[in-house]
């Protein structure tokens, strides 16, 4: 499984891994923060782009790899695999302009747009259904769109096309399908990393992780459980909230305004 996007792909590739771990598969990813296999840290530092591919891939005890694909990565070094089996693309927004030839934010999707471009076919692509250009990036992989806005277009329009969308609805990360399905799984309220729905940015990143991970397989109870026991402990820097002698701390590592709206 491969995650892209401008905002959130830390966060998303660290609760898709998580899940894969409550449903008990030896994980392995890679992310800005480093190279994990089944919880134990293999390789500090940044290493979201082709090394930290191949350092999981090599291990042939990973059952899932969930590979953080960063801009810089992909233009340095390339994508680090053939193929994915799930993409997932957060959103592209304006980060990181001017560096290496990327001077516009069309630029930038083209770029991120290389991942969904190496799904295989039968995959599923998981894109943002309020993103216009996420959802213009071509892919042989289904649509699983994923909107805070059940409205968007992006989610008919995926859902036409017979794929899947995730979306909030009264207040329940919700699963819509074919034919009208509507299939409420969780109360915001008991995905801790929401902060009760407050954490809009935090809310689409657990839409788009609880879609890759019903892509790839995972069980419906793994997935929920996961959702519900991800905490900052688990997301160290990503909106976290911190009780300092009675004193509310925020955390955050947030780099542009889509991080924080």
């Amino acid at each position: 499984m491969a995650v892209t996007g401008t905002n959130g792909k830390t966060t998303t590739t660290r609760l898709i891994a998580h899940m894969s771990r409550c449903a008990g598969k030896v994980t392995g990813w890679s992310s800005t923060d480093g190279v994990f296999i089944d919880g134990a840290v293999v390789e500090e530092g940044d290493w979201s782009g082709y090394g930290g591919a191949g350092l999981i891939l090599a291990d042939k005890r990973v059952q899932l790899a969930v590979l953080e694909s960063a801009r810089g990565g992909l233009l340095l070094r390339g994508a680090g695999t053939l193929h994915n089996d799930v993409s997932v693309v957060t959103n592209v927004a304006a980060d990181h302009l001017g560096q290496q030839g990327i001077h516009t934010i069309d630029d930038l999707a083209e770029v991120k747009g290389i991942v969904p471009r190496l799904t295989r076919e039968g995959g599923w692509f998981v894109c943002n259904a309020q993103d216009p250009r996420v959802l213009a990036m071509p892919s042989k992989g289904r649509r699983w769109a994923f909107s805070l806005d059940p409205d968007a277009p992006g989610v008919r329009a995926a859902l036409d096309q017979h794929g899947r969308a995730m979306t909030v609805l009264d207040e329940q990360i919700t699963l819509l399908g074919e034919g009208g399905v509507v299939d409420p799984m969780i109360a915001l309220a008991d995905v801790p990393m929401t902060l009760s729905g407050l954490s809009r940015p935090d809310v689409a990143n657990a839409l788009a992780a609880t879609a890759a991970g019903l892509a790839i397989g995972l069980p419906r109870e793994a997935v929920l459980e996961g959702l519900r026991t991800f905490t900052a402990e688990n997301n160290l820097g990503r909106m976290n909230l911190w009780d300092v002698h009675g004193t509310v701390v925020s955390l955050d590592l947030a780099h542009n305004e889509d991080s924080l709206i």
